[in-house]
This record gives C-alpha cells, sequence and structure tokens, in this order.
C-alpha cells in the first residue's frame, strides 16, 4: 500500500505539460501563423494542432502539412505575413 507523502509527490502528464513553456507557449499560438525551427529547417504556416499527448504538432501552408515531434522543435516564433 502506498503511502500519502507517495501519492501526492506523483507528477502527472498534465503537470509536466503546465510546467514546459514550449508545450505552454504552442497551446497558446494554435490556429496562428509561426515559424518553427526543427530538424534545421524553418517551417511557416498555421499552427493547426498540438497534441502534447503525442508530442506533435501540425503545421500547414494552405498546400503542405506537416507534422513534427515537439521534442525536436529548436524555437517557435508567432509571424505576421
Amino acid at each position: 500500500m502506498m503511502k500519502k507523502a507517495q501519492v501526492q509527490n506523483k507528477i502527472t502528464l498534465q503537470d509536466a505539460i503546465k510546467e514546459d513553456p514550449l508545450i505552454v507557449g504552442l497551446l497558446a499560438a494554435r490556429g496562428a501563423q509561426v515559424e518553427v525551427i526543427a530538424f534545421g529547417l524553418a517551417y511557416v504556416g498555421e499552427l493547426e494542432m498540438v497534441d502534447p499527448d503525442d508530442g506533435v504538432i501540425v503545421i500547414s501552408d494552405g498546400v503542405q502539412k506537416a507534422v513534427l515531434e515537439i521534442e525536436r522543435i529548436e524555437s517557435f516564433t508567432k509571424v505576421k505575413l
């Protein structure tokens, strides 16, 4: 049987998401035009989806879509086109 102290120290995925500045920023930028640097390349388009549970985002330029792993994102910025 687990002690109360052990249960209280358990960190959930949702808690981790709330504390990760990258994920918090990506979630806030959903629907906005962004530039994401990942794999040494720049991806520019609308941030259509952020899925912290699966660890991916989807960016679309209107013609093509890119699915990127969040852990591969080096930086991102909202842009005005």
